[in-house]
């Protein structure tokens, strides 16, 4: 049997996850509340109601009017429509903003598609048709019997109005929301089948009452399952012997009128309609092939031609019309190809390498056809396809481009994410089925099919490199290495993060990606990629934490061992092991030591404490790092040395001023030493970490409770102290004559400490930086804020387990001019899977902060000699941040763009990086080389400006592990071999390969 691969999300969505993970699913931006938990007791009730969300049926006259359900009660007003009446509790709910319980009779295509909509109410309404048709009817489930809720040709009309609307303009609009909203909105025509057909069911009820509530459901909302209702109903109890072939009858009628017209004819028809021959010339040869080849590798791949087709010809069509029958085509051909797939799937266990290779193309290009693939990432799937296409390759290359098409299996879950994300948001707390809509979508699609393909040329690469994933003893696919690295630790979920546990032992986290507010780990283990370069990634990389992508068919398995200690371990070569902890581990990893990560070591000497007037980075070098200012600033003035015009001004509050602060008395009372009330604050801190470093090992019970308060206490004083008026004046006349008059910029306040960006330590996104600060008075908030950061429980959880002295924590600040980016990023001076230098690895948001707090990138591969690009990821954030003039940033939609830089802008990083010194300064390991730059950028009117650099430094300890070396070593081995692409691959034979 073959076994599903990593990224198959489309078979296991988050409701068929445990409890905990499926909490995980829920969206962080739409948490439950005691309102939304009434909304979800409603909605379930509404499910086992027979009016469901009505209350009674009425007559919605066209001048507005609302009448009793008496016949003809709207004909002396415009005429009208019939149909249910929202209950008081469904009123209650769309009010507070959930729009459910849609009539597509009464629901106009400007409440839909016109200005000032809830640019999120096509996607709820098309995720609602969704929930109605996965969960026997939702909250329709007995009102779809509920005689008069529904007229079947009302809605069919009204949704056929909206999709019309919909089609008319293909300016802007988005292939795959149309073509979703064809596939779910019900808009077929009224024909004389459909009212023969309620006339015969009519008949029935003459004689077999009981027979009524399949009437009323036929009558109103006639669907092909319903011939299976009505045989189920005739074979039942209820089936009257003399009327069975009447029931039979009915059941065949409903099937011939749910049936489609062949795919062939419904490309013959649409030919018709097209005015330009050569494009109706080729709808029709396609029909013709369509109709003479009829194995399922032909169906499959003609299907697929015929998606595509449509896809790429639908702005040429017209009218809207025409369109609309399009697409209806493209979703027949769907259905056809998904049909052919599952058949050709048959013929796997003797079908080439070579033969795999071609399906995976052509199931790709199905995706592309339906939407959920842009043509750049189609492209790209293609090259990398397009290298595997010679009869003979390298192991390495053809196991390197295997897990780029991995990599690429989920991009169609980004792309749905992307559109139909926020209405998941807005509807899984008051119904958790709606988290299963992009599972669903993708598990009825040949994503299925690719997956399953290239599961088996994945297995096939991993034995002919001699190389072995595992799971719990068990070999097993499905496990993709993000960072390398070792680590033991109790396995926890992101339903176990809580305010007490981000100061508990260091544990192994299984959460659905790596979020921004991650706390202290050991390993990761995560369900999907997400930015490779985003703060939390660069803190794993550099610490030695592994993260490893762990497939949904696996997340059970795992979580099984929840509260157990486990191990992780992920080579550089991407070999991944996860096994139960045991004593066998100890000589490895040490009975206490989380994963391989350096020791912190504070430069005291370096220190200098006594300089407190503030400095512009105009005169600071990357030599005073950690000597009157952090990294940020010293490396801005580094940045504007180098590369004069590229970088915005920025203003220095050094350590001292810090240290004078703490220097400063504790007041009377809030010290818990009685004997010395003059005690400074640095004093108390030493005190309260020499205290605590004590009781750490010997009373862990009282150090759990004792360490938030000190930090809490801490970070208060700091947000409370008066810098008093000489220092507001010093600081208003020194930013006066740096940036400028007061009102006129804003600053971006960024923690610049002594312990980040070292060798050994990052430190990335530990502390606050907080956006566009304006005005002197928010920006001395501001400093007090980020000087009390690095005392929050996450800041010191990650940094404290690697180094003493915690008192010698010393925060300066860095005032940062901003810069109103339309585009901004991180680059990595390096290939991150490979470490070839010759190659940079970016990644780039459109507006300002991008990529940094984990938000889905696009992410490029870029080679510094050839100038090719390869696509990572694509862009699919729903939202940017943008400055607000009035100070601070905001989040607004984004437009996921197929292309954020353009080729003029990747032609200045190019430039800037064939540029940039070898030996830049201040960008070393922990060993004393030279590391890889880590660069965050940004593009103003098309200019490439520079906000920040600092090394990126990988774990020295993980790249030398002898136990990771020996993972690898069958990819050492075999990195030559030759894998013969026209031979049968080695997962489908029998016997040492």
């Amino acid at each position: 049997m073959i076994t599903k691969v990593f990224w198959l999300v489309l078979l296991y969505s988050a409701l068929a996850l445990s409890p905990a993970l499926a909490a995980e699913a829920q969206p962080a931006t739409s948490p439950a509340t005691p309102q939304t938990e009434t909304f979800s007791v409603w909605i379930q009730q509404m499910k086992e109601q027979a009016r469901g969300p009505f209350s009674g049926i009425r007559w919605y006259c066209a001048d507005g009017v609302v009448l009793d359900p008496l016949p003809a009660a709207c004909e002396t007003h415009g005429g009208g429509f019939q149909h249910g009446q929202w209950s008081e509790r469904t009123r209650q709910i769309r009010t507070a903003g959930y729009p459910i319980a849609n009539l597509l009779a009464d629901l106009k295509p400007e409440a839909v598609t016109g200005p000032g909509v809830d640019p999120d109410f096509l996607s709820i309404l098309l995720l609602e048709k969704f929930l109605i048709a996965s969960d026997d009817g939702w909250i329709l489930r007995k009102a779809q019997f509920y005689r008069g809720a529904f007229q079947d040709y009302n809605e069919r009309d009204g949704a056929k109005a909206i999709l019309l609307a919909l089609l008319a303009d293909q300016n802007g609009s988005d292939f795959a929301v149309q073509r979703e909203a064809v596939r779910l909105l019900p808009h077929g025509a009224e024909t004389a089948a459909i009212t023969a057909l309620r006339g015969m069911a009519v008949t029935i009820v003459d004689r077999d009452a009981q027979f009524q509530i399949l009437r009323s459901k036929i009558h109103n909302m006639p669907e092909a399952a319903d011939a299976q209702r009505v045989r189920e109903y005739a074979v039942g109890p209820q089936g009257q012997p003399a009327l069975q072939e009447d029931y039979a009858a009915l059941a065949q009628m409903i099937d011939q009128v749910n049936a489609r017209s062949t795919l062939p004819d419904a490309f013959r028809s649409l030919s018709r309609g097209i005015r330009k021959p050569e494009l109706a010339q080729r709808f029709r040869s396609l029909a013709d092939e369509l109709d003479s080849r009829r194995d399922a590798e032909s169906q499959f791949r003609l299907g697929t031609d015929a998606l595509v087709l449509i896809r790429e010809q639908l702005p040429q069509l017209a009218p809207s019309k025409l369109r609309l029958a399009a697409l209806d085509a493209s979703v027949s051909a769907e259905i056809s190809v998904f049909i052919a797939s599952r058949a050709v799937l048959q013929t796997l266990p003797g079908a080439t390498r070579a033969q795999r290779l071609v399906w995976l193309r052509t199931a790709a290009r199905s995706v592309y056809g339906i939407g959920l693939l842009t043509t750049r990432e189609l492209a790209q799937i293609e090259q990398s396809l397009a290298t595997l296409a010679p009869e003979r390759v390298r192991l390495e290359i053809y196991r390197s481009e295997l897990q780029e098409l991995g990599r690429a299996a989920a991009w169609p879950e980004h792309r749905l994410g992307y559109h139909f994300g926020n209405a998941m948001d807005r509807l899984t707390p008051i119904e958790p089925l709606a988290a299963g809509y992009v599972a669903d979508r993708l598990r009825g699609s040949t994503m299925l099919f690719y997956s399953n393909v290239l599961e088996t040329l994945t297995r096939d690469a991993d034995r002919l490199s001699d190389t072995r994933h595992s799971l719990f003893g068990q070999e097993i696919s499905g496990l993709r290495r993000l960072n390398p690295g070792m680590a033991r630790g109790v396995l926890r979920t992101s339903a176990d993060i809580r305010p007490t546990e981000l100061l508990a032992p260091v544990a192994i986290y299984l959460v659905p990606e790596t979020t921004a507010d991650l706390p202290a780990v050991a390993g990761i283990l995560t369900a999907a990629e997400g930015n490779a370069l985003s703060h939390v990634q660069l803190l794993a990389r550099n610490l030695g934490i592994p993260n490893v992508v762990v497939g949904r068919p696996l997340l059970l398995t795992l979580e099984a061992y929840r509260g157990r200690s486990i191990v992780v371990t992920a080579s550089a070569g991407g070999v991944v092991r996860i096994e139960e902890d045991s004593p066998d581990w100890d000589s490895l990893l040490g009975i206490a030591k989380g994963n391989l990560a350096e020791p912190i070591f504070v430069n005291l000497a370096k220190l200098d404490l006594t300089r407190t007037e503030l400095v512009p980075t105009t005169r600071l070098r990357a030599a005073d790092s950690g000597r009157i200012a952090g990294p940020k600033a010293a490396q801005v003035g580094e940045l504007t040395h180098a590369f004069p015009g590229r970088v915005s001004l920025g203003l220095a509050i050094p350590f001292g001023l810090y240290r004078a602060v703490l220097d400063r008395p504790v007041v009377p009372g809030q010290t818990s030493s009685k004997q010395n009330p003059n005690q400074t604050m640095f004093e108390w801190l030493k005190a309260q970490y020499a205290d605590l470093a004590v009781r750490k090992d010997l009373d862990p019970e009282y150090y759990g409770r004792r360490l938030p308060v000190v930090l809490a206490f801490v970070r208060q004083w700091l947000l409370r102290v008066d810098l008093g008026p000489q220092f507001r004046e010093r600081l208003r006349d020194d930013m006066h004559d740096l940036f400028g008059m007061e009102g006129t910029y804003g600053v971006f306040v960024r923690s610049d400490t002594n312990v980040e960006d070292l060798p050994g330590f990052t430190g990335a996104g530990l502390n606050l930086t907080i956006p566009n600060v304006v005005h002197l008075d928010a920006v001395i908030a501001a400093i007090k804020q980020v000087w009390a950061s690095p005392s929050t429980e996450r800041a010191f959880g990650w940094r404290q387990g690697l180094m003493d002295l915690p008192e010698h924590v010393y925060a300066s600040v860095l005032l940062h001019r901003s810069l109103p980016n339309e585009k901004s990023g991180v680059l990595v001076a390096t290939n991150l899977d490979t470490g070839d230098r010759d190659e940079i690895t970016v990644v780039t948001n459109t507006g300002v902060s991008g990529g940094v707090d984990g938000q889905a990138a696009e992410t490029l591969r870029i080679s510094l000699k050839t100038g090719a690009v390869r696509l990572l990821a694509s862009d699919t954030s729903r939202t940017k941040r943008v400055l607000s003039e009035e100070g601070g940033a905001r989040q607004v939609p984004s437009d996921a763009p197929e292309y954020v830089l353009t080729p003029d802008e990747i032609k200045q990083l190019l430039e800037f990086m064939r540029a940039f010194p070898k030996d830049y300064p201040g960008l070393q390991d922990v060993e004393g080389q030279p590391a890889p730059a880590d660069i965050e950028f940004g593009f103003v009117n098309g200019h490439l400006m520079l906000l920040q650099i600092r090394p990126f430094v990988q774990s020295a300890l993980a790249s030398r592990n002898q136990y990771l070396l020996d993972l690898d070593a069958g990819l050492r081995k075999t990195r030559n071999k030759n894998v013969d692409l026209h031979a049968i691959p080695a997962s489908s034979l029998s016997g040492p390969v």
